[in-house]
């Protein structure tokens, strides 16, 4: 019975794999069709020009893969090809990502500033806030997560939303904890990627990678740094908001399209690491070779659009097609899984089968954001043992305080926090509301106060949490779009 199952399961993933195959291979003549279509200069100005050149490379990979899939010698160094153009695309969005860091950090002020003077604007101080009620709110959310790693992604959130209260002896030695905490479970490599995921993202402006590419962002980040937002008139934090807004545009352009690009040298990758040929990817489908013949007359005479509309509808029907099947044969895999032992041990060429499997579902899935992190790291030749670990606590915290303190003071504290947006907050349900109520009793005003509790009241909303605090459930919430906070306030927020 165990073998039969086995078996069964093996040919789903037999099937994955080939229709994996086929998605990708329609996938990247989708991607090049669009690419085809961005032909005016102006939409492209500000991405960096090696970007450009990496995705004409695509293309012109694309319009040869017939020749490159029949032939294994070429299509082994194709392979190579694709790898090195995958790491380029990682580094070059490296230096997006960190200018993305810098500019939530002042965005942030500026929008928390422009809160409270709308707050001010409206005599919110005389509103009647049941405080024992949200504190009853806070616990209930946090304790209502279905479990510990939940609660404690629920409890950053809810951190995030408070402004850093701490001396800066306490924050080191709660950051410490909080590392300790965050490194207990991982493995030699995880923690090596970590360490560099955290001196790259909390001190971006000393990273090698930071200006290199895209450096008119970098020039404009620097002017907007220095501005103090509590000290600027009401039409200068109004200018501020439309800067941060034009910068925030441009970044984003730029990660999107480099995601574009980077999915599509995922594909490649998948398509040259397996072993099928070209026949074998468009047998299922006549039009595959039509299409595909049509995608690389469009590459090679770009000029000629007059049928970008046309095949661009066929390929969406297509992968449309493809990645449903995709989905069937995840469900019936997900049956099978269910009925073996989780001790089934699987026979080697199971095993085989199934590793080429997690691969191609990796390549597919894998993000720009995420796989920076691993950029140019080796695995360690030692383990960690506990002590080592502490070093690297120590020598992490002493790294960051030090450039902690070379910020200008209106960035600090907000630059300390942020390290929690993924370094597990290590208090105790108790502890963490009384940090909530020791943050709102001690605000600087009512208003202050009262953003607070906005921001919180938002994190409850996005997570479909249904708390008894109606106070301002008529408010419109407002998403700051940086993916780090959000707020209540009703006064316009353009990110």
């Amino acid at each position: 019975m165990t073998e039969k199952l086995e078996k069964e399961l093996i040919n789903f993933s037999t099937d994955y794999i080939y229709n994996e195959a086929v998605s990708n291979f329609l996938l990247l003549l989708l991607y090049s069709i669009e690419e085809l279509e961005k032909s005016d200069a102006y939409t492209l100005e500000n991405i960096p020009p090696k970007i450009i050149n990496i995705k004409k490379e695509v293309l012109n990979t694309v319009s040869s893969l017939k020749i490159i899939l029949e032939d294994n010698n070429i299509k082994s160094e194709a392979l190579e090809t694709a790898l090195g153009m995958k790491k380029q695309v990682l580094s070059i969005y490296e230096s997006v990502f960190l200018y993305f860091i810098q500019w939530q950090r002042i965005s942030t002020l500026v929008s928390d500033e422009s809160a409270i003077r709308k707050y001010g604007e409206e005599n919110v101080s005389g509103k009647k806030i049941e405080f024992s009620v949200f504190y009853e709110d806070c616990f209930e959310f946090l304790q209502n997560a279905e479990n510990f790693n939940q609660q404690k992604q629920y409890m950053n959130k809810l951190f995030m939303c408070i402004p850093l209260k701490m001396t800066r002896n306490k924050y080191f030695d709660f950051l410490e904890e909080s590392l300790l905490f965050a490194f207990n479970s991982e493995d030699d490599e995880t923690l090596a990627t970590f360490i560099n995921m955290f001196k790259n993202t909390y001190a971006p402006d000393i990273s090698p990678a930071y200006g290199k590419y895209a450096p008119h962002i970098a020039e404009a980040m620097s002017e907007k740094l220095k501005i103090i937002p509590s000290s600027m008139s009401d039409i200068e934090l109004d200018e501020a908001f439309g800067d941060l807004e034009e910068i925030f545009e441009t970044i984003l352009e730029i990660k999107d399209y480099c995601q574009a690009l980077y999915d599509s040298i995922n594909s490649l990758i998948t398509l040259f690491y397996l072993n099928f040929s070209f026949e074998d990817l468009t047998e299922s489908n006549f039009e595959y070779t039509d299409i595909y013949y049509k995608v690389s007359e469009m590459i090679n005479n770009p000029e000629d659009s007059s049928f970008f509309e046309t095949i661009s509808s066929l390929l969406e029907n297509h992968i449309e097609t493809s990645l449903n099947k995709t989905t069937d044969i995840n469900k019936k895999q997900l049956k099978l899984l269910a009925k073996l032992s989780e001790n089934h041990i699987f026979s080697e060429d199971s095993q085989k089968t199934l590793t080429i499997e997690r691969f191609i579902r990796e390549n597919f899935n894998s993000m720009l954001g995420e796989d920076i992190f691993s950029l140019d790291l080796d695995t360690p030749s030692n383990s960690f043992d506990e002590n080592s670990k502490k070093n690297i606590v120590k020598e992490t915290s002493e790294f960051l305080s030090q450039y902690f303190l070379s910020l200008p003071f209106h960035l600090r504290k907000v630059s300390m926090r942020d390290v929690f947006t993924l370094v597990p907050v290590s208090m105790d349900l108790y502890d963490f509301i009384d940090y909530i109520k020791s943050a709102i009793d001690n605000s600087k005003s009512f208003e202050h106060s009262l953003l607070i509790i906005d921001k919180i009241g938002a994190v409850f909303e996005d997570s479909g949490f249904d708390y008894k605090n109606e106070d301002f459930e008529e408010d419109e919430f407002h998403d700051h779009n940086c993916g780090h906070h959000h707020c209540g306030c009703e006064h316009d927020h353009h990110h």
